[in-house]
Parts: structure tokens; C-alpha cells; sequence
């Protein structure tokens, strides 16, 4: 359901889920604030990339091409910068500032520390390096007096080098809280889910698989025996950082070169640790006669409780609206054009 577009209404109702199921596992704070500082800098990254990269004006849609949801008021859903003029090289037409069935285009969001000419579109290609433009198919807008069809409507606005769209603003924000949530959903499985308990899990998924005779059995060994050193190799990353540390590697203070060399020296001895640690296990495996293509019996077997039944089908059923949602274009009104932009952007 994150991996959708399904804009911050829907990041929204999955955060509602995930909050109640990370406190009901009593899982610590420490580890919830970790991952906030960790998006935080995550967003800071990307808004620094979206700034640079992207100097245009947020989001051109056609009004009757989205389903607005909770409409409440003609003037609620819009930013400032709305086109109301429709300008052609002989005439212009005024429009009412609302939302019709009609094609209209409309300009949402803020460019600051630049310039966007909201009262009319133009036919003619502006010649002026310094002016930027958008082209629009007049296609879509067929219904316009004075404009023809198969022409080309172009949208001018101008830009610093400081230029910031709020386009960068929502994007960054919304990648940031799916990764968030990614995050907050893969920690509490983990926590919550033992390695036996995951490797069963994969394997009774994958089941179908085995009549295309892919392995089944062997990816979700394969994947169990990750799940598991990831634990130990953390272990032995504490150990080798103190280790060099006592040998008078500093970590945390020299130029970028010195830092290099400190980070050389942690993770070469990390590979070799990893891979004298899978050279014993795959020596242990042989040696007790391990061959993934053997029928293999299980300890314990597991079953679904009807409230676990329950909460499945709720998870379906929601995820079901959002592909929905996603497919007919619907945006959320109460999250005015910021919506729009992480839904049809």
C-alpha cells in the first residue's frame, strides 16, 4: 500500500495502522526516535537534490480529469497562483475562479524566489533564454473560444538560481514520511517475528512457485540464514570498532581522506568475518548432511487465529480502495492542491 501514489491522506490511514500495532508490541522509544532522526536526515538530502535539480512551477492538471473527495467549497482546493485568463494571440477570455467541468488547466502551489505569468497562456514560444516556459497541447482545450486545435499553448515564468518550488517541498516531504514508514514496518517485523517464524512464513508464500519448479525451499533458507547474521555481524562491528579504536583509528575527527582510511579499516575486516563465518556454516550444513531438496518435517506448525483472519481481510479490503482511488485519479480535498501534486505529480 506505501509503494502506491496515494498522497498524504493515504500515508495518513497507513500511519493510523502502523503507530497502534509499534505500541501494542511495546517495542522502545529510542529505536521509534532513531528512525525519525534518521528520515530527518533523509529529507534533508533529498531537499537539497529536489531543490537544485528542479526550478519549474508545481502542477498544471486538468480540473475534470480529477475526483475530488470531501469537496467542501469552491475557493478550498486551489493555491494562489490559479490561471483564471486564457490569453491567444488575438483575443482574451476571462473565467470565473471555481471549479467547472469544463478542460481547464490550472496552475497550484508557490515559486519562491521566481516568477510565474498567471493571467494568460500564450501561442506564441517565448524566444528570451532568461524565460522558461511549459507547453500545453491545446487539445484539452477544445472548449476555449479562440483557441484551435493541434496549436500549442505555452505557460511562461522566470527563475533564479535560489528558485524554490513548492513541488520540492511536498515531494521531499512525501518520499520522506514512505520511507518513514518502510522503515517503521520492516523494524517491527523484525522485531516482532522470529528468523524460524520469517523463513516458514516465505517459504508457505512461495509454496505456488514450486509447481514452475523454482526452489522454494532453497530461497527461504538462503533468506533465513540473512536474517540471521545480520544480528551477528552487528556484534562483530562493535567489536572490530573498538578494536581499531584501541589501536588509535579516531572515527570522528580528521579531514575526509583520514575518514576514508578509518572506514577502510572497518570494513575489510568486516568481509573477512563475514566470510569465515559462512565458510563454518556451510562446512556445519555438510557435515550433518543438510540437501534442500529432502522433504523436511517442521518442529512446530503454526496456524492463523480468526482475528488475525480479520485484520487480513481489513488490510485487503483498504488496499483495495487505494488501488482504486489510484486508478480513477481522486484526490482528497481537504489536502487542497498539496494532494494533487503527490497523486497525479
Amino acid at each position: 500500500m506505501i509503494f502506491l501514489p496515494i498522497g498524504f491522506f493515504g500515508q495518513l490511514i497507513c500511519l493510523l495502522i502502523v503507530l497502534p500495532l509499534w505500541f501494542s508490541a511495546k517495542l522502545p522509544w529510542k529505536r521509534l526516535k532513531a528512525i525519525i532522526i534518521s528520515c530527518g536526515v533523509m529529507f534533508a538530502l533529498l531537499f537539497l537534490i529536489n531543490w537544485i535539480a528542479f526550478k519549474s512551477p508545481s502542477l498544471i492538471y486538468l480540473s475534470n480529469n480529477i475526483h475530488w473527495l470531501f469537496f467542501y467549497g469552491d475557493y478550498g482546493i486551489f493555491g494562489k497562483n490559479v490561471i483564471t485568463n486564457v490569453k491567444t494571440s488575438n483575443n482574451e477570455f476571462t473565467y470565473p475562479f471555481f471549479m467547472a467541468p469544463t478542460n481547464f488547466h490550472f496552475l497550484s502551489g508557490y515559486l519562491w524566489g521566481g516568477n510565474v505569468d498567471t493571467s494568460c497562456l500564450y501561442t506564441i514560444k517565448p524566444t528570451d533564454s532568461s524565460i522558461s516556459y511549459i507547453s500545453i497541447v491545446s487539445d484539452d482545450f477544445a472548449s476555449i473560444p479562440g483557441v484551435a486545435q493541434n496549436h500549442t499553448l505555452y505557460l511562461y515564468y522566470t527563475k533564479n538560481w535560489y528558485c524554490l518550488s513548492s513541488d520540492v517541498v511536498t515531494n521531499t516531504t512525501y518520499i520522506t514520511i514512505k520511507i518513514f514508514l518502510m522503515v517503521m514496518i520492516v523494524s517491527l517485523l523484525a522485531s516482532t517475528t522470529s528468523s524460524v517464524q520469517l523463513t516458514f512464513a516465505i517459504e508457505d508464500i512461495l509454496t505456488p512457485l514450486k509447481y514452475l519448479k523454482v526452489p522454494v525451499n532453497e530461497w527461504s533458507m538462503t533468506i533465513s540464514i540473512a536474517i540471521r547474521f545480520v544480528p551477528s555481524l552487528l556484534e562483530e562491528s562493535q567489536k572490530i570498532l573498538k578494536a581499531q579504536a584501541s589501536r588509535g583509528v579516531d572515527f570522528s575527527n580528521g579531514n575526509f581522506k583520514d575518514k576514508i582510511k578509518a572506514i577502510v579499516s572497518l570494513v575489510v575486516p568486516m568481509f573477512s568475518v563475514a566470510f569465515h563465518k559462512a565458510d563454518d556454516l556451510a562446512n556445519a550444513m555438510e557435515a550433518r548432511s543438510y540437501n534442500p531438496r529432502y522433504s523436511r518435517t517442521r518442529y512446530r506448525s503454526y496456524s492463523i487465529k480468526w482475528y488475525q483472519w480479520i485484520f487480513f481481510l481489513f488490510i485487503t479490503i483498504l488496499l483495495g480502495f487505494m488501488i482504486t482511488f489510484t486508478a480513477f485519479n481522486c484526490v482528497f480535498a481537504p489536502f487542497s492542491w498539496v494532494e494533487a501534486i503527490t497523486v497525479l505529480g
